[in-house]
């Protein structure tokens, strides 16, 4: 009996880990069976906040409807905002979503398989955020750029769009199976960059770029590819601040030489 208490406790601050540490955001959303079902997945997998941007909708009563058992999370962990940015408040790690991939290497759309991603979220100490986008376009280009990660669902190359709630179902899924597996292993004690911390390393990189003559017109290009893979990488605290300490050196550096 004792043994069962202590499992039960142990499965109960998992899931309570997963409630907490994913929000699920939805940017524009139409349809408010989509919406429902979301809310209804999330459940289903342990997941609880639920962020609706500018949703095309004004009621959500249908909403709730087909969300069946889930109304309670409709009502009570979800939450409506105007821009994309409010919704990001608190977050650590921005993840997009897209249907579409590029023929060639485009660091915009270059992605991980929901597994691909769910094996490196398991052992992330900070706040997620999955970003899904509109029915019809998706997330838009400069959407993506606010992404960290990128996942794409693989799909039938001649159909390979899903729908909305489908697409949520897979990827909550694969990160509910991945948290799972570390049930029972204990917590990556890493500490995790913020944010802001974050955006000072890119500063630095575009800096370094900008000061060392990088081609203007491939500038963008090589930011959005250094912040990929560093975001891949899920990179501590400490390895922030080692690169960051690398990164002043060679500004300081350059500095010199441009006023020599």
């Amino acid at each position: 009996m004792r043994r069962f208490i202590v499992l039960t406790e142990r499965k109960s601050e998992w899931l309570s880990r997963v409630a907490s540490k994913y929000r699920v955001v939805l940017v524009e959303p139409t349809y408010q069976i989509n919406i429902g079902y979301v809310a209804r997945c999330m459940k289903n997998f342990g997941f609880r906040d639920l962020v609706l941007v500018k949703p095309r909708v004004h009621m959500l009563s249908e909403a709730a409807i087909f969300s069946a058992h889930a109304r309670d999370l409709l009502l009570k962990y979800c939450w409506v905002v105007d821009d994309l940015e409010e919704a990001l408040t608190g977050i650590d790690l921005v993840v997009g979503t897209t249907g579409k991939i590029p023929r060639g290497y485009d660091p915009l759309r270059a992605y991980l398989t929901p597994r691909e991603f769910a094996e490196k979220a398991r052992d992330y100490n900070g706040n997620i955020a999955l970003l899904f986008g509109r029915e019809d376009i998706g997330l838009k280009n400069t959407e993506l750029e606010v992404c960290d990660l990128v996942v794409h669902v693989p799909a039938n190359p001649k159909y390979p769009i899903l729908n909305l709630s489908h697409a949520v179902a897979i990827i909550l899924y694969e990160i509910f199976i991945g948290e799972r597996s570390k049930y029972g292993k204990g917590v990556d004690g890493r500490k995790i960059p913020r944010r802001s911390e974050m955006k000072i390393l890119l500063q630095y990189f575009s800096e370094i770029l900008e000061k060392t003559g990088y081609p203007a017109s491939r500038r963008r290009r090589a930011e959005l590819t250094f912040r990929r893979v560093i975001a891949r990488s899920m990179i501590s605290k400490e390895e922030l601040y080692a690169f960051m300490g690398f990164f002043r050196k060679i500004l300081v550096r350059v500095r010199q030489v441009d006023e020599a």
